[in-house]
């Protein structure tokens, strides 16, 4: 499950949470429910937005260079390409 950062409009709290993508959150209450933390009631009608991130990579990166034909394009004609 997606990882989302909320800020709170009144005080600038920052609120790490899981949450499914097809989720819309504008309130500090809508978003009480993914929280690790209880919230004050006085504060569920806060408005949060959500902040942007880095988007997480998938998979490995590799060190090794790419592999590239001698030909550059591989389009070599007249036998001058010893592929």
């Amino acid at each position: 499950m997606p990882i989302y950062d909320y800020r709170g409009v009144d005080d600038g709290t920052i609120y790490e949470v899981e949450h499914p993508m097809a989720i819309k959150i504008s309130t500090l209450g809508e978003l009480s429910p993914y929280l690790k933390q209880n919230i004050n009631d006085k504060n569920k009608n806060q408005k949060v937005i959500k902040l942007m991130s880095a988007p997480a990579s998938v998979g490995v990166a590799s060190s090794a260079p790419p592999v590239v034909s001698p030909c550059g394009s591989g389009g070599c004609s007249g036998g001058a390409c010893p592929m």
